[in-house]
């Protein structure tokens, strides 16, 4: 325990600083200082730092200047690096650290020199309301969801400052929840058989790649990652299955699916006709890329989408579409979940695009139940 020295005053250039002084278990003699208008202030303030000082420790008191720009150089060292994994197992860093260290920026370029025990709930409410009216870069409405995600970081962030002694309370903690997740629109959109039509025929020229890999993203549900990953050596080309590894190299360690659990996903034959005339054209290297994909494609993607008038069609959205028409064709939830490779039931049915016609559909499902119940009444 730190050993106090009694508090004191003094003056420079005209200005007066309350000064606390302690000398820690090792001998070693420390003293931190703050600026008051008068002593009957200074008093009050040497009272709560050796409060301070008795209840937090002296880490404690010394992180007062700790500033959010601090924080995030904190979070960038120690948590928001890349994945290690041992035996399968994410052991460190975070598969999420790059679009993190983005959502950090902008965290920084509003909290930045901003003391951390100056983040008030009022200060982060006023942060929230301030990124929902900034359009995004397409100049559109930035979303809830997003904004949730940014608000999410922020507050794991402080969460770890509270770790490190450098705050005693959250400041998410106020008259009400900062993070309005009922708020957010959930994205339903799915691809229409008329709308996959337009867009396979804009899949030509310099756009021709892009045909098999939007066939594999409509007939698996597989993700875009997973799509570039696709070895040759995951083809069943006796069956009627595409294999997805739970891991693989690619130039370092990363890994295939989202969950970390392999699993088999349908080939249609549409697909396995595109994937057939790939083969022809390939190496035969059955270790090689399929689509032989390193980056993304998401220009070509965008501009396939606006020659077919899809501006709001988004490259995810082409597994939404493969688990809805999965849904419409009576596939089991618990069966879609697997082939999409969901560890849980809610996430899948976050998945499934309620449409129009699924409502008209229910709502018949129901009359005709409804209808069953009256007539077995009438006939009591």
């Amino acid at each position: 325990m730190s050993k106090r020295e009694e508090g004191s005053f003094k003056e420079r250039d005209g200005k007066l600083y309350a000064v606390v002084t302690w000398i820690d278990s090792g001998g070693k003699r420390h003293w931190k200082e703050r600026r008051v208008r008068n002593k009957t202030e200074g008093n009050a303030v040497i009272k709560k730092m050796y409060q301070e000082l008795d209840e937090h420790g002296a880490e404690s008191l010394q992180a007062d200047n700790k500033t959010f720009n601090h924080l995030a150089t904190h979070l960038e060292e120690n948590y928001l690096t890349p994945p290690e994994y041992v035996n399968g197992r994410k052991v460190a860093g975070k598969r999420s650290y790059k679009d993190d260290l983005g959502i950090l920026k902008i965290l920084r370029e509003y909290f930045g020199r901003t003391p951390l025990r100056e983040i008030t709930w009022g200060k982060i409410e006023k942060f929230r309301v301030a990124r929902i009216k900034t359009p995004t870069h397409r100049g559109e409405q930035r979303s809830i969801a997003r904004v949730n995600r940014e608000l999410s970081l922020l507050r794991h962030a402080l969460k770890i400052a509270i770790g490190e002694g450098w705050l005693h309370k959250n400041p998410f903690v106020g008259p009400k929840p900062l993070i309005h997740t009922a708020d957010e629109v959930k994205r339903k959109r799915v691809l229409e058989r008329e709308e996959e039509a337009r867009l396979l025929e804009a899949c030509q020229g310099l756009r021709s790649h892009l045909r098999p890999i939007i066939v594999c993203a409509i007939d698996t549900g597989m993700r875009r990652g997973e799509i570039f990953k696709l070895k040759w050596a995951d083809l069943n080309w006796d069956g009627e299955a595409l294999s997805i590894p739970e891991s693989r190299a690619v130039k370092v360690q990363e890994f295939n699916t989202k969950t970390l659990r392999a699993r088999t996903v349908p080939l249609t034959k549409r697909l396995k006709a595109e994937l057939q005339l790939l083969w022809e054209k390939s190496d035969k290297n059955t270790d090689a890329l399929v689509f032989g994909i390193t980056n993304n494609i998401s220009k070509s993607f965008d501009t396939a989408c606006r020659l077919t008038s899809l501006e709001d069609l988004r490259f995810h959205d082409l597994r939404r579409t493969f688990g809805t028409r999965l849904a419409k064709s009576g596939v089991p939830i618990h069966e879609i979940s697997r082939l999409l490779g969901h560890t849980n039931l809610e996430t899948t049915f976050r998945y499934l695009g309620l449409t129009e016609d699924s409502v008209e559909n229910a709502a018949a499902a129901l009359d005709r139940w409804n209808e069953g119940t009256m007539m077995a009444v009438a006939a009591q």
